[in-house]
């Protein structure tokens, strides 16, 4: 980015960053805060010129993309302390009794209303996973869903229609054919 700044300002024009979600792989929220870091650290070393009108709305751009990625690491941050990461959740199976126990750590919730929570939103992912495998995605889709915090999910699945949940799916996380 350093050089596209540098490259802007010698052309006396200005530049625009795109943020890019999706595909996911391709987006920047996908990494870990651990990277996002190591990628602000370097980017906060560079100083922009700051002496013409473009070479100011640059360097407030460049700003933008640094505080845009200063957001993303304390999102993925949360994500990463809500999802314990290093109990091994590497299949889909662990993926579902990790969240089953991050329900039991929410108050004021019976045991009763964490099952019923528990079995719906397991049915939603697996109407989802089921579309997935129908078009032989199974395992990039499981590779997804692992990524997703259990916060995430419990504030989102539960009230959600399964067809809705996987238009979400399909337009934000990971393309599937109709």
């Amino acid at each position: 980015l350093p050089q596209v700044i540098e490259f802007a300002n010698q052309l006396d024009c200005p530049v625009f960053f795109n943020t890019v979600f999706h595909p996911i792989e391709c987006s920047l929220t996908s990494l870990t805060s651990q990277e996002l870091g190591s990628i602000i650290e370097k980017l906060q070393a560079y100083q922009c010129s700051e002496n013409t009108v473009y070479e100011i709305q640059n360097a407030k751009a460049y700003r933008e993309v640094v505080n845009q990625l200063r957001y993303w690491k304390k999102e993925a941050d949360t994500k990463e302390r809500n999802v314990d990461y290093s109990t091994g959740v590497s299949s889909i199976q662990d993926y579902f009794l990790g969240f089953e126990n991050y329900l039991g750590t929410i108050s004021g919730l019976s045991e009763e209303k964490q099952h019923s929570l528990c079995e719906g939103v397991i049915s939603k992912l697996n109407f989802i996973l089921e579309t997935a495998k129908q078009h032989g995605r199974l395992d990039a889709a499981e590779e997804h869903l692992l990524k997703i915090d259990y916060k995430s999910i419990y504030q989102s699945v539960p009230n959600s229609e399964k067809e809705h949940l996987l238009y979400l799916f399909k337009s934000y996380i990971m393309p599937l054919p109709d």
